[in-house]
């Protein structure tokens, strides 16, 4: 078993754990299935954020370098669906409205550090939907919205996506 494998394991064993609560925003983190450790899906429902009226699905991929390594994790929009759930695309200047590409600083090799779990990245993720950054957006319209500070047209979108 190698060393990506072992770390999984532990992970999958932990937030499978009923003792183990996971953050409260985070619905459930688990492989897709059971034969493969390296293809991962969360749910998510950011109560504490702007976006709290939708729960969104991650997909999680990672490699056999795992920790160290950052996985690799996108929201599962309706132009990149996995399965058959429909899930909302999400409108945020550092998402990518179509792919579900994320930018997020932790996620790249660079800044990426292998004491960081799945659950720490996705919470990072959860962070950055309160938080986001428009001198670095994947949406660039959006990013203008956030840098007029125009809340009307930001929560306008925000809830037309979501419903």
């Amino acid at each position: 078993m190698s060393n990506a494998q072992k770390r999984l394991l532990k992970e999958f064993k932990k937030y499978s754990n009923p003792n183990n609560k996971l953050s409260e925003s985070i619905i459930s983190l688990n492989p897709i299935n059971d034969n493969n450790l390296f293809d991962w899906i969360a749910i998510i429902n950011p109560i504490e954020t702007i976006y709290k009226k939708g729960f969104y699905k991650l997909s999680i991929k990672l490699s056999n370098t795992y920790p160290l390594t950052p996985p690799i994790i996108k929201f599962i929009t309706n132009e990149s669906q996995i399965d058959e759930q429909i899930t909302y695309q999400i409108p945020h200047c550092n998402i990518d409205f179509k792919t579900g590409e994320i930018c997020l600083d932790i996620l790249k090799t660079d800044n990426w550090s292998p004491i960081w779990t799945l659950e720490y990245s996705i919470l990072a993720i959860i962070y950055l939907l309160n938080n986001q950054e428009p001198n670095s957006p994947l949406n660039i319209d959006f990013a203008n919205l956030i840098k007029l500070n125009d809340k009307l047209a930001i929560n306008s979108i925000i809830n037309y996506y979501i419903k």
